[in-house]
């Protein structure tokens, strides 16, 4: 539930390589946006807050439930804590002024009805280490040496237990977590918070069970260009085989089509670069934002630098990739951009 009515959530996404930083940019020159700093995943990444919501409504069983709530508890844990050399992190607690955890716990405590210390063989499968296997292997082979099968249950190792009932009205809880983040960080000036990446381009529908008020933008760009951004950037399966980068682009692209409504806008990268005017004016009646909100004009979204992110396949050093382009051209043409 939405606690302040006038608060809206404005999700800018993309398919990988996008461009989605410059809505995000953009936004950032209009007063009475808190856009947060770096891509906000926690919601919709595996093992995340939709995750979690999903699995113990569709998913649900009385130790499934136990499951999803260590996966969360686990992927949280990472996402609060601040990096250091030896171990990863997004600092989410130090974003949050030392109350993700906080309320990250207060959530758990609402949805989890039952917490026991018990065991279950998943523990042993996906939480020990080398060692704590090998001491728990020895415990179970005291049977030989005449040790009761109720000694050795008592000796085996137990962990914390987690029960959700199936009928928990998980989404709203996640929904008043969320709200109790923001209310830590925004100015009372600011009723618009944009976060980058903040959900998928599909499934929307599932999102906006936790975020009452959402709107998303979904960032597009010419698949020529995201083709030579992915070889050089690893976080693609398709960095270096022309055929399997156009079945990935392809089945994003198709997997659900973005409609524009008041919930949902499409925009695309080279628009925002080569129809400026136009393309702003259409985002901001799509976030209901006045043009003279728009106070920081050009200092955060530089049209003349993103634009050395378009047509580089033309560049010098990539015409050695031009059997490759002319391949997109012929198999993704109704996402190619057309320049002229």
């Amino acid at each position: 539930m939405n606690r302040n009515p006038k608060r809206q959530y404005i999700s800018v996404c993309g398919y990988g390589s996008t461009g989605s930083s410059a809505v995000v940019n953009l936004l950032e020159e209009v007063s009475g946006c808190h856009v947060a700093k770096g891509e906000f995943r926690f919601i919709q990444d595996p093992d995340g807050l939709e995750d979690l919501c999903n699995n113990l409504e569709n998913s649900w069983g009385w130790v499934r439930s136990d499951a999803f709530v260590r996966r969360f508890l686990k992927y949280t844990d990472v996402m609060g804590r601040y990096p250091t050399l030896f171990s990863f992190g997004e600092g989410l607690d130090r974003r949050f002024n030392g109350k993700f955890f906080k309320y990250r716990n207060e959530f758990l405590n609402e949805i989890i009805d039952t917490k026991w210390n018990g065991y279950w063989f998943y523990h042993d499968y996906h939480e020990r280490n080398k060692v704590e296997v090998f001491i728990e292997h020895i415990k179970r082979q005291l049977r030989k040496v005449g040790v009761s099968k109720r000694t050795i249950r008592k000796m085996t190792k137990k962990s914390d237990m987690y029960f959700v009932r199936h009928d928990t009205d998980i989404y709203t809880y996640a929904g008043q977590f969320l709200e109790k983040l923001f209310d830590e960080v925004l100015h009372t000036d600011e009723t618009k918070i944009v976060l980058d990446q903040l959900i998928l381009p599909y499934n929307n529908s599932r999102f906006r069970r936790i975020i009452k008020n959402l709107k998303s933008i979904v960032v597009d760009r010419d698949p020529r260009d995201v083709f030579l951004d992915a070889k050089t950037y690893n976080a693609y399966p398709i960095t270096s085989d022309i055929n399997t980068f156009i079945s990935f682009y392809e089945s994003v692209h198709s997997k659900e089509q973005v409609q524009n409504s008041g919930e949902s806008l499409y925009v695309k990268f080279e628009d925002l670069i080569y129809k400026y005017e136009k393309t702003i004016e259409k985002i901001f009646h799509f976030l209901e934002i006045e043009p003279s909100e728009h106070v920081r004009k050009n200092t955060r979204l530089v049209v003349e630098k993103s634009a050395k992110n378009t047509q580089t396949w033309k560049r010098t050093e990539n015409i050695k990739y031009m059997s490759d382009i002319k391949k997109i051209e012929k198999k993704l043409k109704k996402w190619c951009y057309d320049f002229e």
